[in-house]
């Protein structure tokens, strides 16, 4: 059985794949577990205090309850505490890497970074590395069809839009399974009837917790055309090589990538209103100031 590496969220996954072990995204996992509940349960137990963030304690708990025995925390700007859960995963024997995207979208600390954690993963070199970017930038490709057809065509749900795109962080563990649910989906949208709903919504910030916003904008009369954050898993730009492609991942560097892509989609997308989620645990309300300024539309 292959080795599964647990992740805490979007990193360079080609080093995972080249090192011949299985990613598991940790937050996808938790928030689609039917008990998913047991695992932030687990985390109290363990000594997690109750205000403690909920994603925080569902992917210790879940780490936990799956006996994944080695993780790859994402340190980044978003709503997980990646020291704390770090300290809390090695007192319990859990071999913790962390991948660090800097403040700046720096070429030399990135690429820093990638030698490292692939040292660590045991690669002896990084020449397959390139292979992967192009096998993985196939089932991408796949999800910008889902994503302009959720916009352009009006046949993708804001929801559907959110799973499949939000699963191109891991690929669900098994790229050709991964990609086969792809073209099955796109192949049954050749028989789909568009939604009709005229007010076109953007979801920013971080993926939401509760994917059920999705349906109750739906029934009241709106529809989300544009996740910003699960966009930018699936490597929405062309890049020259494996560093260059994580540079221009936006979300955790400066807000000013993030508001100028915000802004071209909204344009693109023809976008009347916005959605930010802000979690609580988080630097979301800071942002959420700079956006109102400067997006120029209903929050």
């Amino acid at each position: 059985m292959e080795k599964r590496i647990g992740i805490t969220g979007m990193m360079p996954i080609e080093i995972i794949f080249d090192s011949g072990s299985v990613p598991l995204d940790l937050r996808n996992f938790f928030l689609y577990h039917p008990d998913r509940m047991n695992f932030v349960q687990r985390a109290e137990m363990d000594g997690f205090p109750h205000n403690a963030g909920l994603l925080e304690k569902g992917i210790y708990g879940t780490i936990m309850e799956e006996k994944i025995q080695e993780v790859i925390v994402i340190i980044q700007n978003d709503c997980i505490n990646g020291w704390t859960l770090r300290k809390m995963l090695e007192l319990q024997g859990v071999t913790v890497h962390t991948f660090t995207f800097p403040p700046e979208n720096n070429r030399e600390m990135i690429e820093m970074q990638i030698n490292e954690l692939a040292e660590r993963l045991g690669l002896a070199n990084l020449n397959n590395l390139d292979y992967w970017k192009f096998r993985l930038n196939e089932a991408r490709e796949l999800a910008h069809k889902i994503d302009e057809l959720t916009w352009n065509s009006n046949l993708v749900s804001g929801y559907e839009n959110h799973k499949y795109l939000t699963s191109t962080t891991d690929f669900e563990g098994d790229l050709d399974v991964f990609m086969t649910k792809l073209y099955n989906f796109l192949n049954e949208l050749k028989t789909a009837k568009p939604f009709k709903q005229k007010v076109r919504l953007a979801l920013i910030g971080e993926p939401p917790l509760c994917t059920e916003i999705y349906k109750i904008v739906e029934k009241c009369g709106a529809r989300i055309v544009f996740n910003e954050v699960q966009r930018q898993y699936t490597i929405p730009f062309s890049s020259s090589d494996l560093i260059d492609q994580y540079l221009k991942y936006t979300y955790p560097y400066s807000i000013s990538g993030r508001v100028k892509d915000i802004k071209e989609q909204i344009k693109k997308r023809k976008i009347h209103g916005i959605i930010h989620c802000v979690n609580t645990h988080g630097s979301g309300f800071a942002d959420d100031l700079i956006f109102r300024r400067q997006l120029g539309l209903p929050f």
